[in-house]
């Protein structure tokens, strides 16, 4: 979906805002309503999730601008007000655009931080997709934890940790099982893109990240979308239920116990 008004600019930091604050816990939103601010302020995940929205940005407009020769201070607002409009709505997966991301306004670099962007999604308990911020989080914890013990000795505890509260190994197990499950589902989707078409391998794989995410944009024209294969738009079709009920509950369907 396209949203743009030449005449007011100001609606799209508004659109920006509401973005944000629908790819955030809904729970959040309970606790501003409520005054519990502390525990807005607190919460490892929405921080997270901020510090992926400004990082994303000022990493894209680099790209973009080490590839221009002139700037001035208009274009610099322009260029800043398109990027974080595109980085919010592609991490909330809201599918909103002010401009094609495959337009070449955005150069390579910035192309590979919408794809993982979209692996990413929005926070638990959000409207967006995606993995999820806080599972994210809790695995580049465990990533760590793991080198940390390295150099601890073998009988010292070392647990993952997130917003005072120790993960239990169950959840851990979950969360990593989710994982390679959705970049099972990615990488085999791209496969089949790719296979069954001339797109190239960003492209195909965008597709797929796309169709997972719940996302709508992608590396994919409108015009190629509507020729592709059957068998690529059923992929597509399958990657789209996965991702909104988080693979794992689709997966339970091909189970032959669950039909016992």
């Amino acid at each position: 979906m396209c949203i743009r008004d030449r005449y007011n600019y100001g609606i799209e930091y508004v659109f920006t805002f509401f973005m944000i604050m629908g790819g955030i816990s809904f729970l959040l939103h309970y606790k501003i309503l409520t005054g519990k601010f502390k525990d807005v302020k607190n919460n490892s995940e929405l921080r997270y999730f901020l510090a992926i929205i400004l990082i994303s940005t000022i990493l894209i407009l680099l790209d973009h601008h080490q590839h221009i020769t002139s700037l001035s201070l208009s274009r610099l607002e322009e260029d800043f007000r398109t990027t974080i409009f595109t980085v919010v709505s592609i991490l909330t997966t809201t599918g909103y655009g002010t401009t094609d991301i495959n337009n070449p306004y955005f150069p390579a670099m910035s192309k590979q931080i919408f794809l993982i962007m979209m692996l990413i999604g929005g926070c638990v308990g959000s409207t967006g997709g995606g993995i999820k911020v806080l599972r994210i989080a809790v695995l580049f914890k465990a990533f760590t934890v793991q080198i940390s013990k390295l150099r601890l000795p073998r009988k010292a505890l070392s647990e993952v940790v997130m917003d005072r509260r120790i993960v239990p190994n169950s959840e851990l197990k979950r969360i990593t099982g989710l994982f390679f499950g959705w970049l099972f589902l990615l990488l085999t989707g791209g496969f089949i893109t790719a296979f069954f078409t001339d797109l190239g391998g960003w492209e195909a794989l965008s597709g797929m990240f796309s169709a997972v995410g719940n996302i709508g944009p992608c590396y994919i024209s409108v015009q190629q979308m509507s020729e592709l294969p059957i068998i690529v738009k059923l992929t597509y079709i399958f990657g789209m239920l996965a991702g909104r009920l988080e693979i794992l509950p689709l997966l339970i369907l091909f189970s032959y116990k669950a039909w016992k």
